[in-house]
């Protein structure tokens, strides 16, 4: 009896950790966009970097523009405690397309754009599925996957990218069944994959995916 009640209480420590690390990140993506007219960062960004620390041939992922412009020091605020199938354990999530948009060559997106920011998700605890076809999200089963990567993941598609299903990452309940959720106003709350309501289309009240 006394294994699941302390395997319990260490993932609740764990998920408390994470809430941290997700309340640090969505913060700063929130002060990001207050130095920068009002821009939210990108979810990539043409050019790279000696400094950065995830691979791209032609372009800056989003956490090493955060780290390069020293808005996050330490990358250890992107990882998740609760991931333990892969080393590299970066595994907090940026809206993409709906918030996050993909080079420079991209329309920007501004906060002033955003119909409802602290109902709006920006970031999430993310992870490959295993089920994308299943309707309920907090029936997702998280994939000891990384689909080729040298991170766990940092995208959540949205049902507007075109590989929504081909390329499922989504929000995940990774902490005794919840998951951290941060919002565009740069608050950050523990709540349900289900919240995110990717299970609903662009223009429902429900989707907070949706920036409109």
């Amino acid at each position: 009896m006394l294994l699941p009640a302390l395997s319990k209480a260490k993932e609740k420590s764990r998920g408390t950790l994470c809430t941290s690390n997700m309340r640090q990140v969505t913060l700063a993506l929130k002060v990001y966009a207050d130095d920068n007219d009002g821009v939210f960062m990108q979810f990539g960004r043409s050019g790279t970097s000696p400094n950065n620390l995830l691979p791209h041939a032609t372009a800056t992922w989003w956490p090493d523009i955060m780290r390069n412009m020293k808005y996050i020091q330490d990358f250890k605020a992107f990882e998740c405690p609760s991931v333990t199938f892969f080393t590299n354990r970066l595994a907090i999530a940026m809206n993409q397309p709906d918030i996050g948009v993909w080079l420079d060559t991209s329309a920007k997106v501004r906060e002033n754009m955003v119909a409802k920011p602290s109902a709006t998700v920006i970031l999430v605890d993310g992870q490959e599925i295993t089920n994308s076809f299943e309707p309920d999200p907090d029936k997702w089963i998280p994939a000891q996957s990384t689909l080729g990567r040298p991170w766990v993941c940092i995208t959540m598609r949205t049902p507007t990218a075109g590989d929504y299903n081909t390329l499922p990452q989504r929000p995940v309940n990774r902490h005794n069944l919840k998951c951290n959720i941060g919002f565009a106003d740069g608050h950050a709350e523990i709540g349900k994959a289900s919240q995110v309501g990717l299970q609903y289309p662009k223009g429902d009240l429900r989707a907070q995916w949706d920036r409109e």
